[in-house]
C-alpha cells in the first residue's frame, strides 16, 4: 500500500521493522536450537549411530537461519518494490508449488 502510494518514508520504515523483527526471531531460533539441541534429537528419536552427524548437521542448519530469513527478507522486498501488481500476483501462483513440496 505505501508503495502505492508513494509514502517512501513509511516504506523504509516498515523494511526497516521487518529486518529488525525477522532478524530477532532467527536469532531466537537459533537459540532455542542451540540450547535445545540434544533434547530435540533426543525426542526425534536419532539413532545411536548417527547422533553426532544429526548433531552436526543440526547445528549448520541453525547456524544458517539468519542467512535464510534474510535471504527470503531481500527477496520480498524486491518482489513487491520491483514488480507491478499483476506481476507479483504471477510470482506467488508460480513459486508457492515450488516452495511448498
Amino acid at each position: 500500500q505505501y508503495v502505492g502510494a508513494g509514502y517512501k518514508d513509511k516504506i523504509k520504515k516498515t523494511i526497516g521493522t521487518l529486518f529488525t523483527f525477522l532478524f530477532l526471531v532467527s536469532m531466537g531460533l537459533m537459540l532455542i536450537t542451540f540450547i535445545f539441541r540434544n533434547q530435540l534429537l533426543a525426542f526425534l528419536k536419532t539413532p545411536a549411530e548417527s547422533y553426532q552427524a544429526a548433531m552436526d548437521y543440526t547445528m549448520v542448519c541453525a547456524s544458517g537461519l539468519v542467512f535464510i530469513y534474510g535471504y527470503n527478507v531481500v527477496s520480498a522486498i524486491l518482489i513487491i518494490i520491483m514488480l507491478p501488481p499483476h506481476l507479483q500476483c504471477w510470482s506467488a501462483i508460480i513459486r508457492t508449488p515450488l516452495c511448498c513440496r
